[in-house]
This record gives C-alpha cells, sequence and structure tokens, in this order.
C-alpha cells in the first residue's frame, strides 16, 4: 500500500533561454524610462536608464544578442 499523505511531487523546472536583439532592447528601456520620467516615476526611470545604460556598453562592445534566461 502506498502512504499518498507523504508523497512529494517534485516537478522539473524547466529554464528556456530567449535570444533578444541587443538593439531593439536597449531602445525598449530608453523608451520606457522616457515614458516613466513623463508620469514622474523616479525610481522606475531610474532603473530603466542603468539597464539601458549597460546595454549601450554591450553593444559599444560589439555585442549583438543578449540572452534572457527564463526559470
Amino acid at each position: 500500500m502506498i502512504d499518498i499523505d507523504n508523497l512529494t511531487v517534485e516537478t522539473a523546472k524547466v529554464k528556456t533561454v530567449e535570444e533578444l536583439d541587443l538593439y531593439k532592447e536597449y531602445r525598449h528601456a530608453y523608451d520606457k524610462a522616457t515614458e516613466l520620467e513623463f508620469f514622474d516615476k523616479q525610481q522606475e526611470t531610474d532603473y530603466y536608464y542603468e539597464y539601458a545604460q549597460q546595454l549601450k556598453k554591450k553593444i559599444d562592445n560589439g555585442e549583438t544578442t543578449l540572452y534572457k534566461v527564463n526559470f
């Protein structure tokens, strides 16, 4: 007899990797920051501007693809 009250179920966590166009992601982050700035949401604006700066550095280093891992 199986004691179903003490069974544990393990779920497989599947990771997926997306390849994003680095320049498009940069434009999206910059546009989002500009939009949030208009609505006076400073904390979110700062986050997106910082993210855009990090992406710009990657672009300047010749990178073209951003890899995003989803858990």
